[in-house]
């Protein structure tokens, strides 16, 4: 038991180390918020979540075992998108205030494309309407294109949500 709780820790201290790192660094005054390491907590979870569903694929599990993974993964997934997308807006605004020309490249800038078209669309809002197509899917049993629209959502989620937000959130500085 108590290795288990050493591993959760272990994993909690890995999710939020980039954000604490970043948040005292005093060269990037964008950076300089209390929010930045949840938005990496959040991102954490996200990518972690994502993970567990990509795992579940019908080349190494069952469609019963697929079924119920899926399930569980976009019981979470459907709302923590949500919280990450409120967060990163409030960490912008709040980054805004500290550094007004970073904020100004971010939101409408040389990485609002990264922001608005990686972060927002493809990394939520697609998936987020994939999920619900999924919910639609799962009530008419058909489980193969749940798994495959699942998978699809789960992609989009990991490149979008955690890999375009690290890229907008790093190439600030430059």
């Amino acid at each position: 038991m108590a290795r288990d709780n050493r591993v959760h820790d272990l994993g909690f201290g890995v999710m939020v180390y980039p954000g604490l790192n970043l948040a005292t660094s005093y060269a990037q005054p964008f950076w300089d918020s209390p929010l930045l390491p949840w938005l990496f907590v959040i991102a954490g979870m996200l990518t972690g979540i994502v993970a567990a569903g990509l795992y579940c694929s019908p080349l190494t599990k069952t469609v019963d075992e697929c079924r119920r993974i899926m399930g569980e993964v976009h019981g979470v997934a459907s709302w923590l998108p949500m919280l990450k997308l409120l967060v990163l807006f409030c960490f912008i605004g709040h980054g805004g205030t500290l550094n007004p020309f970073a904020f100004y490249d971010v939101f409408t800038g040389v990485l609002a494309p990264w922001l608005w078209g990686g972060v927002i669309l493809i990394g939520i809002i697609i998936p987020l309407l994939l999920g619900f197509y999924v919910g639609r899917l799962r009530a008419a049993k058909n489980w193969p294109r749940v798994i495959g629209v699942s998978t699809l959502s789960f992609i989009l989620m990991l490149i979008g949500a955690s890999l375009f937000m690290r890229y907008t959130i790093m190439a600030v500085v430059h």
